[in-house]
């Protein structure tokens, strides 16, 4: 039956597996095993049927048999919508060890990063998925311990969506079982292998998982894997001390700064920082799915190029007449503020940005509101002489003229006096410091410090800047100048004061 055996057990195309798995065609292969599909008779029941390789030695031959079996138990144990599902698993007369699993038909998730990243909100959705099948075989003390784009498969939906499934639960251990792995070796793919995984570490939980799914993340928004070398030990070093590259080093464009958040704490180095259990990733994407929304850009007016120009040059009257109404506010706050008192402003604008035009409206007006104080004294003191002598008094009015500027001497002390505080953007200018670190808004960074405050106004979400006691006008500004290439960029940003580089420092300070 089906064609001539080179090995004892080894399948071939048309046998049948203890009577009643019909082999139909050989669809894939791996390190170990080989995956056929198969008809289940009499049911009729399309399936994956996969079997040990018969080309390994010995050593290699009885390791992967025993852990073939033990994948068939504990995987066939599981029952979600996103991890595959195991029907069936046994041995045939002549020895050979099979495990039968529902027939999968779609693509395969490596297959489909082909083509380049994958946008965002589609890859937070399979990335949910499958962290929804984790935490249910987490839940049955399971850990999969090899998640990685080759091991999830994308089923087609009726409405045209794809529904990821976690596959090949060939690396699955128990947690309260003592690994296997002999000393100097670890199992997984260098890839999407968790730092305590690389070394080695025999007491490892679902949270390794956790970490490989989010450098599946990574990849796929990217298009790139978080780390790259020559070999596996170059790879174990980076996963156990190069800090995660920004998603921007890779993507080309910014990414939305929550997202990255969320990968930065799956593939977090120690597991006490990553999520507490894969639902806790599956929820945090879906939040951050229902809230993103990306920028579109506007559609074009209806009714051709000349009425398109017409709006167009409508809104930018409208914008036009609300500027002037506000810079006229401004103005005329500041006037108001100048006749009621001689002593300099008092910022009352946590962000620097209004403070500042403030201080601009100021200096400003205050030259003119001293200056016509004193003419208008002057003029009327003076009696006006007879018609005839006018020439006479041509020489008297010098001395009144002169007279005056001694009253004018002292209006300008008000007026000078504002920009006493003038010295304060020199002490708040960004300079380096002696320790190496830097001296922003008066603000002191250490070299470690800087670096964690960049990222974290490049890449922290709403709340939790609104969290670390930023001003929501200092947040605005944030998120309109991201990214940041220096902290010199962000001090320098229209709407950044002191109290937000205060904040900032706050958030980002080591205990």
């Amino acid at each position: 039956m089906g064609e001539p055996r080179e090995r004892a057990g080894e399948v071939r195309v048309g046998d049948v597996l203890v009577g009643r798995y019909h082999i139909l065609d050989r669809i894939g292969w791996g390190g170990a095993g080989t995956v056929f599909e198969a008809v289940q008779e009499p049911l009729g029941r399309r399936v994956a049927v996969k079997v040990v390789r018969t080309d390994l030695n010995q050593r290699a031959h009885t390791e992967f048999t025993a852990r073939f079996v033990k994948e068939a138990s504990l995987a066939g144990s599981l029952s979600h919508p996103n991890v595959v599902t195991v029907h069936d698993y046994g041995i045939t007369d002549d020895g050979v060890q099979f495990v039968v699993m529902e027939l999968l038909e779609g693509r395969n998730l490596k297959d489909a990063m082909a083509d380049g990243p994958i946008e965002p909100t589609l890859a937070a959705r399979w990335v949910e998925g499958v962290a929804a099948g984790l935490r249910h075989a987490h839940g049955k003390q399971l850990i999969h311990r090899d998640v990685k784009p080759s091991n999830i498969f994308l089923v087609g939906q009726e409405d045209g969506s794809e529904r990821p499934l976690l596959m090949d639960f060939g690396l699955v251990k128990h947690m309260g079982e003592v690994s296997e792995t002999r000393t100097g070796t670890y199992l997984g793919t260098p890839l999407y292998m968790a730092p305590e995984q690389s070394k080695g570490t025999k007491a490892v939980d679902g949270r390794v998982d956790i970490y490989a799914l989010g450098c599946v993340l990574f990849h796929m928004v990217t298009g790139k894997p978080p780390f790259d070398a020559d070999n596996a030990l170059g790879l174990a070093l980076q996963h156990l001390q190069e800090p995660v590259p920004p998603l921007v080093t890779y993507a080309g464009v910014h990414l939305d700064g929550a997202l990255e958040q969320i990968v930065r704490k799956a593939m977090a180095k120690h597991p006490d920082d990553r999520y507490l259990d894969a639902g806790e990733l599956a929820a945090a994407l879906e939040r951050w799915r229902m809230s993103y929304r990306p920028a579109t850009p506007r559609p074009a007016p209806r009714g051709g190029v000349g009425r398109g120009i017409k709006a167009a040059v409508g809104v930018f009257a409208v914008g036009g007449v609300a500027l002037g109404a506000l810079l006229l506010g401004v103005l005329g706050a500041g006037w108001w503020y100048l006749t009621r008192t001689t002593e300099p402003p008092t910022p009352l604008m946590v962000e620097a940005g209004l403070e500042q035009r403030v201080e601009s409206a100021h200096e400003a007006l205050a030259p003119e509101a001293a200056a016509p104080e004193p003419e208008e004294k002057t003029k009327p003191a003076p009696p006006p002489p007879p018609r005839e002598a006018a020439p006479a008094p041509a020489k008297t009015p010098p001395a009144p003229t002169t007279a005056p500027p001694a009253p004018a001497k002292t209006p300008p002390a008000p007026t000078t006096a504002p920009p006493a505080p003038a010295p304060a953007p020199a002490e708040a200018a960004t300079r380096a410091t002696p320790d190496g670190g830097l001296l922003v808004e008066g603000v002191p960074f250490t070299p470690d410090q800087a670096e964690r405050a960049l990222y974290f106004i490049n890449a922290a979400p709403h709340a939790d800047l609104l969290a670390a006691g930023v001003y929501r006008v200092g947040i605005s500004a944030i998120f309109k100048g991201r990214p940041f290439r220096s902290l010199e960029e962000f001090a320098q940003t229209p709407g950044i004061g002191q109290k937000t580089v205060e904040a900032v420092a706050n958030a980002t300070r080591t205990p």
